[in-house]
């Protein structure tokens, strides 16, 4: 089911009703910039800017031009495309002019567009306007930012489902049949003697079951959706000076840790992304795990237990040259753990453990590092193929909405067993309903609309 109403911001329609400029590519100097224009007056903000008539120029077609200041005097040359709307980006006229990309050059072209009586936008304007204008819904908008943060194959999948529209159309079908039910109640609310037929109530708590069911399997799916969107979570722990820091160096390839002899140098959490094979994990080094005096040290250690419960893989190192501490090992959820026996260029490990993901390395000269990576890859497929094109929620506004639907058609399923009045079940129905749609738009404050553009970088 596609998206059409805008929503209703006529409160505040002069905020999106002038036209706004931003620069669309990143800052700093490069080859080419791109500037955006949005708003009823961008064409003719634009004809000023370039000396021309644009309306005698073909729609979505890139012309060379130059670039005037107020003075006419030439700040560039480049490319202009008109893009009438409705058929736009946001829905309004939208000019685009590709200039080339000296930080100059661009703050001249922006600062004359301003002049001209453009207003600089804030981030995420041009996608909310897209949204105000009917063009998208809000989990399309959402999908937009998230493809543009998008750091993996997995976060990538999941800014296209949201962008395709997929989790649109899975609210819609959620409401399907309940919007009927909740008419159904808002009549019976006038004839509050009628009761509910047996077959009739039957099936209004076969409905709800199943649709709480399919909200239950959404929810079920926010885990590894955050997980896509931040990476898997490592740990790394062990003793004091069993080589944790090198080999999260080596992880990282560059000089992320200090590499020291002495014990205990890792007091604080030092947290990294990196990458294998397009698989993204957030690396956490923790404080070393050992009988210390110092309340400081403690301190950190009591933190890395904390962590070690939290992350989705633990990497647990052990020096061949050097006892094992059994206490640790004993507490260590075999599954999500990966044995590491480092500096088996010095020894081999003379102790068989029975832990199913072990590898052997030597940190130092990078022996036996590629048997770590696949088994990092493999506990981190486990659960993406669980999840193989399913609808991942990777919003907490989706999950809070979501959980909140599901507690107020537990409500409504609940009293139609008590048989409770229709104008109790209408409001609780009411209510659900109003939780789901607000996941696509409708029914949304401007101060959640605004902390959900807030995300955006400026120019999008």
């Amino acid at each position: 089911m596609a998206y059409r109403p805008p929503v209703d911001f006529s409160h505040n329609l002069d905020h999106y009703s002038d036209t706004i400029v931003a620069r669309a590519t990143p800052l700093g100097s490069g080859g080419v910039a791109i500037i955006r224009l949005s708003g009823p007056q961008a064409v003719n903000i634009a004809n000023l800017l370039v000396s021309k008539d644009l309306s005698n120029y073909e729609n979505r077609k890139a012309y060379f031009t130059t670039f005037i200041d107020s003075q006419k005097a030439l700040i560039d040359e480049g490319l202009v495309l008109v893009m009438q709307g409705p058929n736009s980006y946001t829905g309004e006229d939208v000019v685009e002019l590709q200039c080339h990309g000296g930080m100059f050059v661009v703050e001249k072209i922006l600062s004359t567009a301003v002049e001209f009586g453009a207003r600089m936008a804030t981030g995420g304007e041009f996608t909310k306007r897209a949204f105000l204008n009917g063009k998208i819904d809000l989990t399309k908008a959402e999908g937009i930012c998230d493809m543009i943060a998008a750091k993996s194959k997995t976060s990538h999948e999941a800014a296209v489902n949201h962008l395709s529209g997929k989790l649109e159309s899975t609210i819609h079908r959620l409401m399907d049949d309940l919007i009927d039910m909740a008419a159904h109640f808002e009549v019976s609310v006038d004839y509050p003697e009628e009761e509910l037929e047996i077959d009739t109530k039957e099936s209004m708590l076969i409905l709800l079951k199943t649709k709480i069911g399919s909200i239950d399997n959404l929810l079920a799916t926010f885990q590894s959706g955050h997980k896509a969107k931040t990476g898997t979570s490592v740990c790394l722990i062990g003793s004091p000076n069993v080589g944790k820091s090198s080999i999260m160096n080596t992880l990282l390839k560059q000089q992320r840790c200090i590499v020291t002899s002495t014990p205990g140098t890792t007091r604080d959490f030092i947290e990294e992304d990196f990458f294998i094979q397009g698989t993204h994990f957030h690396l956490k080094d923790t404080a070393g795990i050992r009988a210390t005096r110092s309340n400081i040290e403690k301190e950190g250690i009591k933190a890395s237990w904390q962590a070690i419960s939290d992350t989705d893989i633990v990497i647990f190192v052990l020096d061949t040259t050097a006892p094992i501490h059994r206490t640790i090992l004993d507490k260590l959820n075999k599954d999500k753990t990966v044995v590491v026996w480092n500096k088996i260029d010095l020894k081999e490990p003379q102790e068989k453990l029975n832990f199913p993901h072990i590898a052997h390395l030597s940190a130092k000269n990078g022996q036996g590092m590629h048997l770590l990576e696949e088994k990092l890859l493999n506990l981190a497929a486990q659960e993406s193929k669980e999840n193989k094109n399913a609808i991942l929620i990777t919003s907490s506004r989706h999950k809070k909405l979501l959980e909140e639907a599901k507690e107020d058609f537990l409500r409504v399923q609940e009293g139609l067993k008590q048989n409770l009045g229709f104008e109790l079940l209408a409001f609780d129905m009411k209510s659900g309903l109003n939780h789901l749609s607000s996941i696509i738009g409708r029914n949304i404050s401007e101060d959640i609309l605004s902390s959900v553009f807030n995300n955006f970088c400026v120019g999008k």
